[in-house]
C-alpha cells in the first residue's frame, strides 16, 4: 500500500470513527472542515528531486501540505530551499516537500509563497521531478 493510499485509509477510518462517536454520544464536532481534513503527519522519505526555489514573500514551512498544519518555521522573502517532491492536497493546492538550504530542516511550502526552478542538480542529463504521493 503506497503512502497516499495509507493516508486515504487513515482519513476514511478517522471519519467513520467520528461519525460513530457523534451518533452514539450526541457530540458535535468543533473543528472546521479544513482542520478536520488536514493530514499533517506528512514526513516524506524520498530522494532529492531536481529543483530548488525561493520564497517570493514571507512564508512558512509547514508540518504537512495544508494551511491548517502547524508552522515549523517562518521564512523571509528570498529564503532558498531544495525540492524533494510535489503534491496537490485534497483542495487542489500544490505543495512542495523541501529542505531549507544549508540546514537539515524539512517541511512543506505552498506554491503561492514561492517561485521554483527545475534544474538537473546532479548533472546526470535527466530532469527528475518526483510526486510525493
Amino acid at each position: 500500500m503506497n503512502s497516499r493510499t495509507k493516508r486515504m485509509v487513515k482519513r476514511i477510518a478517522g471519519g467513520a470513527a467520528a461519525v460513530v462517536l457523534s451518533v452514539t454520544s450526541g457530540l458535535v464536532a468543533t473543528t472546521s472542515p479544513a482542520q478536520a481534513a488536514a493530514d499533517c503527519d506528512e514526513s516524506i522519505y524520498i530522494r532529492n528531486g531536481d529543483g530548488s526555489g525561493k520564497f517570493t514573500r514571507t512564508g512558512t514551512l509547514e508540518a504537512g501540505p495544508y494551511g491548517a498544519c502547524d508552522d515549523r518555521k517562518t521564512l523571509a522573502k528570498g529564503a532558498k530551499f531544495w525540492i524533494h517532491c510535489s503534491w496537490p492536497n485534497d483542495y487542489g493546492n500544490l505543495w512542495y516537500y523541501v529542505r531549507l538550504e544549508g540546514t537539515s530542516t524539512y517541511g512543506w511550502v505552498w506554491e503561492g509563497d514561492v517561485s521554483v526552478s527545475y534544474t538537473d542538480d546532479n548533472n546526470d542529463g535527466i530532469l527528475t521531478i518526483y510526486s510525493c504521493g
